[in-house]
């Protein structure tokens, strides 16, 4: 499911004293001293098609390959790239050029720029110039996946951020590079595991950009680990009203940024039930455990209020993890509750209390994991 905001790469039509620049790079070639020539020539005495009639426009600092045979400009981006690459990663390119081999795709080079049009210009004839309707990218995200193309080995040793990560995944789901878009999906996937036993108290970052990346294009494998990051963050890790009227003013797109008031209604409802389930689960009741007729217990002794009340809330533990339940239910269980409940004569919960009592927390415990597919809307994620 691709979100509807578009974005575009455009390629203008060199001019006339382009077309010498070309002419004249041809006779270099042919000349003994080009190899000479062209060592001098560095990336920034090279100059982008149409460059003096945009002054807005720039050439990209990296993407600039002087044996290039495509033009190409995102935004006010510039970049000279090879056909050859294009065509073996990605399926989108790959269509394109077999349509402008095959006679499908015609050349207009006098068409103006459209919005949401993306435009090939073949660097040796600048009259092979050609209009593609296209999902657009980002300078951004179309310049990461880039990145990664050219230091692929590098990336899968050292993964880099989110932030790089998600923008490699929108370009290569939008352009078509299935190989960068599955290992994107994989790096994700990895850092937002769904598994309740990789689930800790520790802080992952960018939750409110996966569940809106997940929701956006379909990739329901990060949604559940990062919904329970923001449950158990305060706020549900969004910014304050002030601060988002404040900054609105500066950034009118922040919109697009924060959650969806359906994913806000999730939230909301889970951190209900579960708060519900935290406060079953640490009452004074939870610990009332009855033998078997046929089991003996000696020296087992009835939970005393006095010590619940010490262990579970003078400590801070309920209020501490008041919103991240299932963290709360394994320090419960963590709890040295034979030894904690012993009076001086050594009675206290036995062995027995205490594994029925772990044993309570541990099902719920799988049971709320569980249970929030359901309120998280995952299943309709999946779905779609």
């Amino acid at each position: 499911m691709d979100p509807s905001p578009q974005a575009t790469i455009t390629v203008d039509t060199p001019d006339a004293s382009q077309n010498s620049l070309q002419s004249n790079a041809a006779s270099l070639e042919s000349s003994s001293s080009y190899k000479r020539k062209r060592d001098s020539l560095a990336p920034s005495d090279a100059e982008p098609p149409s460059a003096k009639h945009s002054k807005s426009s720039h050439r990209h600092t990296t993407h600039w390959d002087l044996e290039g045979d495509l033009f190409v400009r995102i935004n006010d981006c510039w970049m000279r790239l090879r056909r050859s690459t294009l065509s073996k990663h990605s399926e989108w390119f790959t269509d394109v050029f077999v349509a402008i081999d095959e006679g499908r795709l015609m050349p207009d080079p006098k068409r103006p720029y459209v919005e949401g049009t993306v435009i090939l210009v073949d660097v040796k004839n600048v009259q092979k110039c050609f209009h593609v309707q296209a999902a657009g990218v980002s300078v951004s995200d179309f310049d990461h996946l880039l990145n990664v193309i050219d230091n692929a080995i590098s990336y899968c040793h050292h993964p880099p951020a989110f932030q790089i990560i998600s923008s490699i995944f929108r370009a290569a789901k939008q352009l078509k590079f299935p190989m960068f878009r599955d290992w994107a999906i994989q790096s994700l996937q990895m850092m937002w595991c769904a598994s309740l036993s990789s689930l800790t108290t520790a802080v992952i970052p960018h939750a409110t950009e996966t569940v809106i990346l997940g929701r956006a294009w379909g990739v329901s494998g990060i949604l559940k680990r990062s919904l329970y990051e923001l449950l158990r963050t305060p706020g549900f890790g969004q910014d304050k009203e002030e601060d988002l009227e404040r900054d609105l003013l500066r950034r009118p797109a922040l919109y697009e940024r924060r959650l969806l008031s359906a994913d806000i209604l999730c939230l909301v409802n889970a951190r209900e039930h579960l708060d519900m389930v935290w406060h079953a689960a640490t009452s004074f009741d939870a610990f009332a455990v009855l033998h078997d007729p046929d089991v003996s217990a000696p020296g087992c002794a009835p939970m005393r209020y006095a010590t619940c009340k010490t262990l579970v809330h003078d400590t801070g533990l309920f209020q501490n993890y008041r919103f991240d339940v299932l963290c709360g239910l394994a320090m419960l269980i963590q709890i040295d509750w034979e030894g904690e409940t012993a009076d001086g004569s050594g009675h206290g919960l036995c062995a027995l209390c205490v594994s029925k009592v772990r044993e309570r927390w541990e099902t719920e415990k799988e049971k709320t994991w569980e249970r929030l597919d359901v309120l998280f809307r995952l299943n309709k994620a999946a779905e779609a």
